[in-house]
């Protein structure tokens, strides 16, 4: 770090430099520190949406929902902003960009858009505002269906409102394209027990009606 220190104290307003000290802090879980970096990005450029991604993904973590959403919002509102969606960066991705020549954050506005959309999900999921996360996760399983994300929190939306089956079924879309994760098979083991609890407790209503 007293490297990243330095470089950026020869040039300040270089927000690559900033980055990466960013991603130093992250890899050594020391949130604080990445947030506030990634605060210094944003006064240098305000409409840096990836910036904006990860610093609400690093409140998410910190159980800071309100600031995470509101990263999030602001997020959206540029990356759906017709000057991005009208532009052709909008179809990269992430394989396609050489990391060497271009600065990534700059260059993956729809990997960042289905991001947002989670991570504004997971915001308001902490918040217990079901109904909004749920339009979120719906919005990013629009956009990219293969993210394994969209599915699992998608369910804990469903489980936590009590619609088991729906999210039986979305533990179960979420095994299809992330069969080793443990959380959604539990999750599924659970709702499997609370669809056949229901179901149970249904018959025994309609005998004794």
């Amino acid at each position: 770090v007293v490297f990243y220190n330095k470089a950026i104290e020869l040039d300040p307003e270089n927000a690559e430099l900033y980055y990466s000290r960013a991603n130093f802090f992250e890899s050594r879980e020391m949130y604080n520190f990445a947030i506030e970096d990634y605060g210094k990005i944003l006064a240098l450029d305000e409409k840096d949406f990836y910036a904006r991604v990860r610093r609400g993904e690093l409140f998410n973590k910190a159980s800071d929902f309100t600031s995470a959403a509101k990263d999030f919002f602001n997020a959206l509102e540029i990356l759906n902003s017709p000057e991005i969606q009208s532009s052709e960066i909008i179809h990269l991705k992430r394989e396609k960009t050489n990391f060497r020549e271009i600065s990534y954050y700059k260059w993956y506005p729809k990997d960042c858009l289905v991001d947002a959309y989670i991570g504004k999900g997971e915001a308001y999921f902490g918040l217990k505002d079901y109904d909004t996360a749920l339009e979120d996760f719906n919005r990013a399983a629009e956009i990219e269906e293969y993210d394994y994300r969209v599915f699992y929190n998608r369910a804990r939306v469903y489980e936590e409102t009590g619609n088991f089956e729906a999210a039986l079924a979305d533990y179960e879309k979420t095994l299809k394209r992330a069969p080793k994760n443990k959380s959604a098979k539990d999750g599924k083991k659970r709702m499997k027990k609370a669809v056949k609890l229901a179901a149970k407790q249904s018959r025994k209503k309609t005998k004794g009606a």
